[in-house]
């Protein structure tokens, strides 16, 4: 149990970590807009801490995913996988955040973290 929890720390620090990483894009692409820097420098600061976050974001679910699917009180349902697969796809980039539930067959109540 103990890896466990030193397993989960890691992680919780990881993502703490990136977060920090990601502030810090932040307030530089603040600096950048307040010194007058080149419009296509901002814009390309301002993709790479997007870029970031959805890393941080596709790292979290995911991780809660393989939790989800390797607990062994929760047996795998296909609905519970459908539901985890749309919940996804909403942190993924561009086009793929825009599957619904229906095109899954399965509905996930906002907010609610599946599994």
């Amino acid at each position: 149990m103990g890896d466990v929890l030193e397993q989960t720390q890691r992680e919780k620090e990881g993502v703490l970590t990136r977060l920090r990483r990601i502030e810090g894009q932040v307030r530089g692409i603040q600096r950048m807009i307040a010194e007058d820097k080149d419009c296509e420098e901002i814009v390309t600061q301002l993709m790479a801490a997007r870029g970031a976050l959805e890393k941080t974001s596709l790292l979290i679910v995911s991780r809660q995913m393989e939790r989800c699917l390797l607990d062994p009180m929760r047996p795998a349902s296909r609905e519970r996988l459908q539901r985890m697969v749309e919940y996804m796809l909403r942190f993924s980039p561009s086009d793929a955040g825009s599957t619904t539930a229906e095109d899954l067959g399965a509905a996930l109540p906002a907010g609610e973290l599946p599994c």
